[in-house]
């Protein structure tokens, strides 16, 4: 239900105004602005608006994955930090 209730929120906000009038129905329908725009314009409104309702549902077992397996690949990503590795997080940031 919970997720229902979130999938539902994030497409609420990409509905129409970031695909015709340039404007996000809220903050996290930004990344609507760059295509869905452009989409609406060349007749594609029907299609973008599919992709905004597609895209939350995908990302929520990407989500799960990162939170399940999260805190192991940071632990292997440890034990490839040596003296030469660090430097160059240094020297880059």
């Amino acid at each position: 239900m919970i997720s229902g209730i979130y999938y539902g929120a994030q497409y609420g906000g990409s509905d129409n105004p970031p695909f015709w009038v340039n404007i996000p129905g809220e903050a996290s329908s930004n990344h609507d602005l760059f295509d869905g725009y452009q989409m609406g314009w060349q007749g594609r409104a029907g299609p973008a608006l599919g992709i905004a309702a597609l895209v939350p549902s995908l990302q929520a077992p990407l989500g799960i994955c990162h939170r399940v397996f999260g805190a192991t690949l940071a632990n292997v990503a440890r034990q490839f930090l040596g003296p030469t590795e660090y430097f160059s997080l240094m020297f880059l940031h």
